[in-house]
């Protein structure tokens, strides 16, 4: 099951804000530290969460809670996203951004 809202509740934009602010302070901790994050996977018995690179600026965070899916396989298609954002840059860009 996958979801996703074209319109975001306001309560739904500060989770999403919280999250950025989160993964954001982590990544200056880890620069801070000579360290730079490349990607990671956190688990418990709720979710799987996969961060990784998408673009050069920018991470994605992909969560599952079926435990049946591994890191591996989200990995997996974060690689698929991204290969057809960097194939389709202007199509994705009018989608996007209208």
């Amino acid at each position: 099951m996958a979801s996703y809202e074209k319109t975001p509740s306001p309560k739904s934009l500060v989770k999403y804000e919280r999250i950025s602010q989160i993964i954001k302070l982590f990544k200056i901790s880890c620069s801070r530290a000579g360290s730079e994050i490349q990607n990671m996977e956190i688990s418990n018995p709720h979710f799987r969460a996969v961060i990784d690179n998408f673009t050069p600026n920018t991470f994605i965070l992909l969560i599952s809670k079926n435990k049946g899916i591994t890191a591996a396989t989200l990995g997996l298609n974060i690689g698929c996203a991204r290969s057809f954002f960097e194939s389709n840059k202007t199509q994705v860009k009018n989608i996007l951004f209208e």
